[in-house]
């Protein structure tokens, strides 16, 4: 009827808006998160606990997830380890290891106006993160603790930092906040010197089209001094292809990068 036609002609004018925007298309991952196109405050999900520690708000008793992505020519590949369990009628606990390495990335110098290769740049990065989720009504509270550790090249560096978020489910749309990196963490370094890891602080929304189709958005406000300050907006739309596969298409970073995502996901 009208209904579906004023539905499938929203989800078209979103789909060419993300189209349209997209500068080059950036991912194909098997990863719910890289094909959300990062928008993930308001998504109820294990895959969204590393933004808003509230998000697996919906366990019914215990998920174990592993997750691979290789792109850029297998130039960069992470490999993600994320286990979720509802302790009580109200407490959820999460623990994620995501996993990322960065090779063979050319590293180029200017020289009479021609690029020169001078190495390849290497970055690897690990993260142990563990968040408790409570659960009242249509509200959810989060909050998680994790350690960073990071090398890039000969040098490492250590962090540990806190994130909070929360949810609240309307009907068919779902509000999301959290602040990750609250207590402003500062990266050690084997070199000896420091550096600050800015606070940012997300915001969005979730809305439930149909049984099979939804798009979220968010805004991320990183907060590095008060005369630089980052706005970032991701958006995404998905749709359920059957019972336990779902289709996305998302975009990062929609006003400056653009990056175009798509993925596949399996439950």
């Amino acid at each position: 009827g009208k209904k579906n036609i004023v539905i499938k002609f929203v989800i078209f004018l979103l789909a060419m808006t993300t189209l349209s925007l997209g500068q080059r298309f950036e991912d194909l991952a098997l990863i719910k998160g890289f094909g959300l196109g990062n928008a993930l405050t308001a998504e109820n999900s294990v895959d969204a606990m590393f933004k808003n520690p509230s998000a697996p708000n919906s366990i019914n008793s215990s998920v174990f997830q592993t997750n691979f992505s290789s792109y850029y020519d297998s130039d960069i590949q992470i490999l993600s380890f994320l286990y979720s369990s509802k302790l009580t009628e109200s407490l959820v606990l999460s623990v994620g290891v995501p996993i990322k390495k960065i090779s063979g990335i050319k590293e180029t110098v200017e020289l009479n106006g021609r690029a020169h290769e001078i190495g390849s740049f290497q970055d690897f990065h690990i993260l142990g993160l563990t968040a408790l989720t409570y659960s009242i009504d249509a509200l959810s509270f989060g909050v998680s603790a994790y350690i960073n550790h990071r090398t890039i090249g000969d040098n490492s560096g250590n962090s540990f930092g806190f994130d909070i978020g929360f949810q609240a489910e309307v009907n068919n749309l779902i509000l999301g906040a959290s602040i990750q990196n609250i207590n402003k963490p500062s990266i050690g370094w084997s070199t000896g010197l420091s550096e600050d890891v800015s606070p940012i602080v997300n915001g969005g929304f979730n809305l439930t089209l149909s049984e099979k189709i939804s798009i979220l958005f968010d805004g991320e406000w990183e907060l590095e001094t008060i005369e630089s300050q980052n706005f970032r907006f991701n958006s995404s739309v998905s749709y359920l292809l059957g019972p336990e596969i779902e289709a996305t298409l998302g975009i990062r970073h929609m006003f400056s990068n653009r990056n175009l995502r798509f993925g596949l996901s399996t439950d």
